[in-house]
């Protein structure tokens, strides 16, 4: 993934990581205005998938919030020109799981 890429070289990312995550959908149905859930009646899981797939992707773990205002394929194209390549800490967990991973992190 490159960090100098056009808004039209990460639209065509985008789509296609939408149509895989998807799945039986025409590439050349899709465009900016495409609703995330509504035009192919996405479920949960998909959209979900999608998410996952777009973070991987660009090198980013974006807030809860941050994808909640997004419904449309142009609105994360968005997200990612101005999000691209900056990393938010995953939050610190509690109880045995956080302390074996701070743990692990500090032997290892």
């Amino acid at each position: 993934m490159e960090n100098d890429q056009t808004r039209d070289e990460v639209l065509s990312v985008i789509i296609g990581l939408y149509v895989d995550g998807i799945g039986c959908i025409p590439k050349d149905q899709i465009h900016e205005n495409t609703h995330l859930v509504y035009e192919f009646k996405a479920d949960s899981d998909d959209v979900s998938f999608f998410i996952i797939e777009v973070e991987k992707y660009f090198g980013m773990r974006l807030t809860q919030a941050e994808w909640g205002v997004v419904a449309t394929i142009g609105e994360v194209v968005d997200l990612v020109m101005r999000y691209r390549g900056v990393r938010i800490p995953k939050e610190k967990q509690n109880g045995i799981s956080g302390w074996f991973r701070d743990w692990i992190s500090i032997k290892y």
